[in-house]
């Protein structure tokens, strides 16, 4: 079932920038899609014209069979959830429950629905010890958290998230990246994700789009982008670097394999498989 349809979606900031070129895409309900490209192939701006926070220039967006346009700003940001790139720039409240019962409070919701929801998001992001914590004393990682939680808290049907690992340490990265795929595959989030880190797409997305310039140059899932080397490179994008290494492999004659692996489990099946052969 589609749950967000882009028609004919052009982009035009004011100093006559045009970000986005004609694009055409359906988000079905329960995917994982990751928009990927080059800094500045206009990943941030498609985001924000799914939401609302951009208008098109030309085209539209649906939600559920509505275009967006016609929904109120405050009901589409409910159903719509954004996460930014940096989570400075939407946290604002003083302590950590207060800025996660933000977004609840101005649904109108009664004051036990709200402190429900706060406790669920909490407990969802592990994050209730630091709940009476001041925003301004948490590292980054934990304000990516609250960031998260705050948006979780007012129950949308798709998260949008910006860029969502970067600049965390690894172990923390590690821990969002869990986290998203478990919101996706055990509560059946729709999740649309703005990233370049290609060692981590595959862990987790069932559909991948490119851009380049502004201009959608493939949508599919995994095996029709990663198997596509012309569309990495006009997006100048690389393959995973497991990937990177028994391809390198397979054109010595070391490793012979039709499916192409992606990730860290396909690449260790496969080497036990090949390592048993011999």
């Amino acid at each position: 079932m589609d749950i967000i349809k882009v028609e004919n979606l052009s982009f035009v900031y004011p100093a006559h920038k045009e970000a986005l070129k004609d694009i055409n895409l359906v988000i079905q309900r329960g995917d994982f899609v990751v928009v990927s490209g080059a800094n500045g192939c206009g990943k941030t701006t498609f985001l924000k014209c799914l939401n609302g926070l951009l208008k098109p220039t030309h085209g539209k967006v649906s939600f559920k069979g509505q275009d967006t346009l016609s929904v109120k700003p405050q009901e589409l940001f409910s159903k719509i959830g954004y996460s930014f790139q940096d989570p400075n720039d939407q946290l604002f409240a003083a302590t950590v429950r207060q800025d996660v019962a933000f977004g609840p409070k101005n649904l109108e919701l009664s004051p036990d629905e709200v402190e429900r929801r706060v406790d669920e998001a909490l407990a969802l992001l592990n994050i209730q010890p630091i709940q009476a914590k001041f925003i301004h004393d948490l590292s980054h990682g934990s304000k990516q958290r609250v960031a998260l939680a705050g948006i979780l808290a007012m129950q949308p049907e798709v998260l949008l998230l910006d860029e969502p690992t970067a600049s965390l340490d690894p172990q923390t990265e590690d821990e969002i990246s869990i986290f998203l795929r478990k919101l996706n595959q055990e509560k059946g989030l729709t999740i649309v994700m703005a990233t370049h880190e290609m060692d981590l797409i595959p862990e987790f997305a069932n559909r991948v789009v490119i851009l380049a310039d502004g201009v959608l140059v493939r949508e599919g899932n995994l095996e029709e982008i990663f198997g596509c080397a012309e569309c990495l490179q006009k997006g100048r994008l690389r393959l995973p670097i497991v990937t990177q290494l028994l391809e390198s492999l397979k054109q010595d004659g070391v490793l012979s394999y039709q499916k192409l692996p992606l990730t860290f489990k396909e690449a260790r099946q496969l080497l036990k498989e090949q390592i048993k052969e011999k």
